[in-house]
């Protein structure tokens, strides 16, 4: 049972003997281990490429990890970034717009520019250093920090603020007899 959503998961495992007890030691998990479920209120294309990220990071691809975090980051900014913001050359240059426009607070700013500079390695091997598995791990936790706070704490204060009505509750009536043979002497008849 994951510890993080209370569904089920799977572990593969290797088993050592010594010819008296087993030991066994994890090799992979499916969820792999920093998959969330994320809020419904985060678009399909943001959850998808963090998603993805994370799955790249259980295989030790961190190159691959930086670009779907990098990407997840261009998808904030397609879905929140202001008609300037998204005009803007750049990734670099639309996150700072959306700082400076209040849409992005200024320390997550901070935080996407790393996500994005990293990111930029994972495209450019050839241009800029390569991240590591350890740099591309904290990038997925910055990541799902930004998700946090720029989609699903403001969709749990509304959920909070606007509770769906309950439906109303209905009092319990047992189903209507046919009036046909239920005894166990019918059955195979």
């Amino acid at each position: 049972m994951c510890q993080g959503c209370g569904k089920g998961c799977m572990v593969i495992e290797a088993a050592y003997t010594d010819g008296r007890s087993v030991r066994y030691k994890p090799l992979h998990w499916w969820p792999v281990p920093g998959a969330a479920h994320l809020d419904p209120a985060v678009p399909e294309n943001v959850a998808g490429a963090y998603d993805e990220g994370v799955r790249c990071l259980a295989v030790q691809a961190p190159r691959a990890a930086a670009v779907m975090f990098r990407s997840m980051l261009a998808f904030i900014v397609a879905d929140k970034g202001s008609e300037q913001a998204r005009q803007k050359r750049g990734l670099k240059a639309r996150l700072e717009q959306m700082a400076r426009e209040g849409t992005l607070h200024p320390s997550l700013a901070s935080w996407a520019a790393t996500i994005k500079d990293l990111g930029n390695g994972g495209a450019h091997p050839d241009e800029l250093p390569e991240p590591t598995q350890a740099e591309a791990e904290e990038m997925g936790r910055l990541c799902r920090r930004v998700i946090d706070l720029v989609y699903e704490t403001d969709a749990r204060i509304q959920r909070a603020r606007n509770p769906e009505p309950s439906p109303p509750e209905q009092p319990y009536e047992p189903p209507a007899r046919s009036g046909g043979d239920f005894s166990m002497g019918s059955v195979g008849r």
